[in-house]
C-alpha cells in the first residue's frame, strides 16, 4: 500500500493483452513490480452514495486534493510510456470517479463487512484505490481507477418522510 505520495519512477507497464477485438488492449500497471494501490493515511472522504451508470456499472465519486494529485502523478508517469495519451480522470470540481467491483470491500471501523445496502446513503469513509490496468482502443487510453476498500466511519441515512403523516411543525 502506498500512502500520500506516488514515486513516478516506480510505475511501470506490463505486456499489453488484446481484448474485445483487434484494436482494444488491456495493459497492467505496476508499482515497484507489484500492484498499484494507494490511499491517504489517516484521512477520510465523504461519499454521496453509490451510483449506477448507464452501462450498469457501480461507481463512487470522492473529492480529495491529495488523491487527485496522486492520480495525476500516475497518469503523467503512464503517459510518458504510451502513444495514445490518457486524458485526466479528474473531474472539473477536483473529484475522482472510482469503479466499484465485486471485489470492493465495504467494512465498518472494526473491519467487519457491511451487509446493508448503502447505495443511496451519504457516508464518510477511508478509501484505498487500485490501478490494475489501462484500456486502449483506436482513439484513446483510459485509466481504470478501482475502489479497493472502503472503511465506512459514518453513515447518514436518507431522510425518511411519510407523506400521509406529514404535519406542520409546532
Amino acid at each position: 500500500m502506498i500512502y500520500n505520495e506516488i514515486d513516478k519512477k516506480l510505475i511501470s507497464l506490463g505486456d499489453s493483452k488484446q481484448v474485445f477485438g483487434k484494436s482494444k488492449h488491456l495493459t497492467p500497471v505496476y508499482y515497484s513490480g507489484g500492484s498499484l494501490e494507494f490511499t491517504e493515511r489517516n484521512r477520510y472522504v465523504r461519499i454521496n452514495g453509490i451510483e449506477t451508470t448507464q452501462y450498469n456499472k457501480k461507481q463512487v465519486i470522492v473529492k480529495s486534493k491529495l488523491i487527485a494529485k496522486m492520480v495525476e502523478d500516475i497518469v503523467s508517469a503512464i503517459n510518458e510510456d504510451i502513444t495514445k495519451k490518457i486524458n485526466s480522470p479528474i473531474l472539473t470540481d477536483g473529484s475522482v470517479r472510482l469503479n466499484v467491483t465485486k471485489d470492493t470491500r465495504f467494512t465498518n471501523s472494526k473491519r467487519n463487512a457491511i451487509k446493508d445496502n448503502i447505495d443511496n446513503s451519504l457516508f464518510s469513509a477511508c478509501v484505498s484505490i487500485s490501478v490494475p490496468t489501462i484500456f486502449t482502443d483506436t482513439d484513446k487510453s483510459t485509466i481504470q481507477l478501482v475502489l479497493s476498500e472502503c472503511v465506512i466511519i459514518e453513515i447518514k441515512e436518507s431522510l425518511e418522510i411519510d407523506f400521509n403523516e406529514l404535519k406542520v411543525a409546532d
